[in-house]
């Protein structure tokens, strides 16, 4: 591009889509003194997961795994002013996704308070169509820089050549809203007083950088 006339302009694309999935990712750990003990608290929970996904009429393979990890765990010892060894944690992250259903998602949530004896969990709501609402997103993209160049050149008396580069950060965009919540957070509750959900529209945008000729009228 060395010597040529150049606009270059940020074009930003936003769509709006209706989530239609509802979502539950798990961390679930087991902390003990030796390795095998700590897998074994573990497996037993991932069990006690499944076990309350089929409760709630949810396939037992419908429960993925996400990331799976085990480490040693130290401490600060003040009387030796050492770290000491605290045993193994493992820890499992797992999910389940499926269509909104109130119904059936309340009596998971009651499941998992009935049967799973400690975890971390997130609920979300996310879409079943992502690739197509980027692929929109990064279209209205294009055509917002467009609209922008030609406002731009219009106004400084000079035509829009043509397109040199356009950039873009492929970063990751997730269509997904949701909230965290401790097992704990819901013990109390009985199955029939679960929250009542009501997802909101999930809005998320993106941008392009585009790179034009300038030229004379």
């Amino acid at each position: 591009m060395s010597g040529k006339r150049t606009i270059v302009v940020k074009g930003t694309g936003s769509v709006t889509a209706a989530p239609d999935v509802f979502g539950v990712s798990f961390s679930v750990k087991g902390h003990e003194m030796e390795y095998a003990a700590s897998l074994l608290t573990l497996n037993r929970r991932v069990e006690e997961l499944r076990q309350a996904a089929e409760t709630a009429d949810i396939d037992r393979e419908s429960v993925k795994t996400i990331a799976f990890d085990i480490s040693t765990d130290t401490y600060y010892n003040e009387k030796t002013e050492k770290s000491e060894f605290n045993g193994y944690i493992a820890e499992h992250r797992l999910k389940v996704e499926f269509p909104i259903d109130k119904e059936k998602s309340n009596k998971l949530l009651a499941a998992i308070v009935e049967k799973v004896s400690s975890a971390t969990f997130s609920i979300y709501f996310t879409v079943s169509n992502p690739e197509e609402l980027k692929e929109k997103m990064l279209a209205e993209a294009v055509k917002n820089a467009r609209r922008k160049a030609d406002i731009m050149t219009e106004a400084a008396d000079v035509g829009l050549g043509k397109i040199l580069s356009i950039n873009y950060s492929w970063s990751e965009v997730r269509f997904r809203s949701g909230m965290l919540h401790d097992i704990e957070c819901f013990a109390s509750m009985a199955p029939q007083a679960m929250p009542d959900f009501e997802p909101d529209d999930i809005e998320k945008s993106d941008s392009v950088e585009v790179v034009w000729e300038i030229e004379d009228k």
